[in-house]
């Protein structure tokens, strides 16, 4: 249907939603004097847009590539934003954040459960914070509130399918398939990459050029 923003509950449709103007001709007409939309009428209160997102999390390391747990936030506005005083909270669990770098506009910024452990394996990534004292697990929730304690994002993920399996300590990460609002399951799925992307654009899916078939007469 085109919620603008299922992850904060906001389920207005958007503006290219393939439910305006597609329901019951019986209805009565929209204000507009245009066509019913499909479903319930709904008037949203929260957060209108959210500006931060988690683009890939790291719950269960391979045991040869343990680089603790972590997860990563991507800034997807046009603007600079200070998650200074924001929190993420994960089942009874929670973490402040408090002095770190403010995530410029389409950047990324990583929060460690083990900052050592993390640039053992990734030594190149800059932009992490640390450490949180829990375990992510490979199922929960994961919910960002800004610095008024209003949500600003939330996540709910597993590790059994219909989700993606290699996340849960088989060397890969849970990846966000692309960058969008849309957190719902099918866009998350294994990172192509063994220990996945922190800190820059997640892994894409190898290309094959040829595929050559031997036949046997």
């Amino acid at each position: 249907p085109l919620f603008e923003q299922p992850s904060t509950a906001n389920f207005q449709l958007q503006v290219n939603s393939p439910c305006i103007d597609a329901g019951d001709t019986d209805s009565p007409v929209d204000p507009d004097d245009s066509r019913a939309d499909m479903g319930a009428y709904y008037t949203h209160s929260g957060i209108s847009q959210v500006k931060i997102l988690i683009s890939e999390i790291n719950y269960s390391s391979a045991n040869n590539y343990d680089s603790g747990d972590w997860i990563e936030l991507y800034n997807y506005s046009d603007s600079t934003i200070d998650i200074n005083s924001w929190k993420m909270v994960h089942g009874f669990d929670n973490y402040t954040f408090e002095r770190v770098p403010k995530i410029p506009a389409r950047e990324y910024l990583v929060i460690c459960q083990d900052s050592t452990k993390f640039l053992q394996m990734h030594p190149d990534v800059k932009a992490i914070v640390g450490d949180f004292n829990f375990d992510l697990n490979s199922k929960g929730n994961i919910s960002i509130y800004n610095a008024n304690n209003e949500l600003a994002y939330r996540l709910s993920y597993d590790s059994i399918w219909p989700w993606a399996s290699l996340p849960n300590g088989k060397g890969a990460t849970l990846e966000l398939d692309k960058i969008s609002s849309d957190n719902s399951i099918s866009q998350w799925r294994e990172s192509y990459i063994l220990m996945g992307t922190p800190g820059k654009l997640n892994s894409e899916r190898p290309k094959i050029d040829k595929i050559y078939i031997n036949e046997v007469m």
